[in-house]
């Protein structure tokens, strides 16, 4: 009958050298992940910043058009008080 190897005994520990190049190797994996991810996003950024500038034009034209108006009624009702 054989006996089953508790989870410390089958845990293996590199020696320095080892974990530092295992440490080296996923940081450079997460690095390049990160630069994948950036790049296919990258078409998608520039669309978010131009819908983004495109709103904010409009809602600048929109809070000018308001503005007129209000200046336009204060001007009015100016007109209207002293005549």
């Amino acid at each position: 009958m054989t006996s089953v190897p508790s989870p410390n005994e089958l845990r293996t520990v590199p020696d320095g050298k080892m974990r530092a190049f295992l440490v080296g190797l996923l940081f450079f994996i997460g690095i390049i992940f990160f630069l994948v991810i950036i790049t296919l996003l990258f078409p998608f950024l520039l669309l978010a910043g131009l819908l983004l500038e495109i709103m904010l034009a409009v809602g600048l034209v929109f809070l000018f058009i308001w503005l007129l108006g209000k200046i336009v009624i204060f001007i009015w009702r100016q007109f209207r008080a002293h005549a």
